[in-house]
Order: structure tokens, then C-alpha cells, then sequence
């Protein structure tokens, strides 16, 4: 472990909605994730083979910034 990231797992859309996560912020959300699965694999050729939503999360900010992917378990990855 490398630090710890407080966020709800992608799957949980009953604590995303209490979060206040809306609609427009998944939107961007799934571009960000495929823009990082791209960047993993196209730009530093070493990516997570394993991302079930247990090693996905949503980061939720209290002062207005966008919420943020995490990505937990690295401990499957390709290069």
C-alpha cells in the first residue's frame, strides 16, 4: 500500500447519489477512465489487468472540485 484514498467504489450509486455526484460528473468520469486506461497502455506500456469495481473508486471533494477516479491494487499489472 502506498497511501491511503478515501473514495466509494464505482459501483455504489446509492452513496455516489448522497455524495452528490451527478449525472454530467459520471459522464466524466468514465472519459477520464478511459482516458487513463489509454494513457496506461499507449504512452508508459504498463497497465492494471484487474479493474473490477473493487479497485475502482470515485474520490469525492467537499470544496467544489470534480470528483476523481482512483484505482486501487496495482498487484496485477502487464507491462
Amino acid at each position: 500500500v502506498m497511501e491511503y484514498v478515501p473514495s466509494i467504489k464505482v459501483n455504489n450509486y446509492a452513496k455516489l447519489d448522497d455524495a452528490g455526484v451527478t449525472v454530467e460528473d459520471r459522464e466524466y468520469l468514465a472519459e477520464a477512465l478511459a482516458h487513463s486506461y489509454l494513457r496506461q497502455f499507449c504512452s508508459n506500456k504498463f497497465f492494471s489487468t484487474d479493474p473490477h469495481p473493487g479497485n475502482l473508486g470515485i474520490e469525492v471533494f467537499e470544496d467544489g472540485r470534480a470528483p476523481r477516479m482512483v484505482f486501487y491494487d496495482f498487484g496485477q499489472a502487464c507491462s
